[in-house]
């Protein structure tokens, strides 16, 4: 179920309501733009999830332009993208997704780990439906640690089961 748009005001900010029931917080300004999370009903930020100054609004653009509505608004075209997420962590999964930091093989490796735990812990019963939510990271993140460890010389014997996993999304568990 997407979320609903609480407050907004074109070309200045958007407050949305996920379905999670968390609420972020788009401004867009002279400055640039700003992504936060609102708690306390929605009247407080409490943490900035992105921000880009004017001098990166490239970087905003890569990430949420509409290539079929290439006119349209840079909050328009956020509040479409981020309305569909489920939760903070997607929110912040989408909003990193042009950052240029590296995962590290052994950082990979770790977050694999904490998702098999979660796997092996939080799995529902035979036909039940999971809750991406228990998750330790958002899916994109797992997502992208498997990528890695998939194309990491140093752990190409785990490549196999790995891609089982990450290829066949229809035995996925979450």
């Amino acid at each position: 179920m997407p979320g609903e748009v609480v407050a907004y005001k074109p070309g200045a900010f958007c407050q949305l309501k996920l379905s999670s029931g968390e609420r972020i917080f788009i401004s867009c300004a002279q400055t640039g733009i700003k992504i936060s999370k609102l708690s306390f009903g929605g009247f407080v930020p409490t943490k900035t999830l992105a921000e880009w100054p004017v001098s990166r609004l490239e970087s905003a653009i890569s990430i949420f332009a509409d290539p079929a509505q290439p006119s349209q608004h840079p909050l328009e075209a956020i509040k479409n993208k981020l309305i569909s997420c489920a939760s903070i962590k997607e929110v912040e999964a989408v909003c990193g997704a042009s950052r240029t930091e590296e995962l590290t093989p052994q950082r990979a490796e770790k977050i694999i780990n904490e998702y098999g735990h979660a796997l092996e812990h939080a799995s529902p019963p035979p036909g039940g439906v999971a809750d991406s939510t228990k998750l330790p990271h958002s899916k994109a993140t797992i997502k992208k640690a498997l990528t890695v460890m998939l194309l990491s010389t140093q752990l190409l014997p785990a490549a196999f089961v790995l891609s089982v996993r990450y290829l066949c999304p229809f035995i996925s568990l979450f």
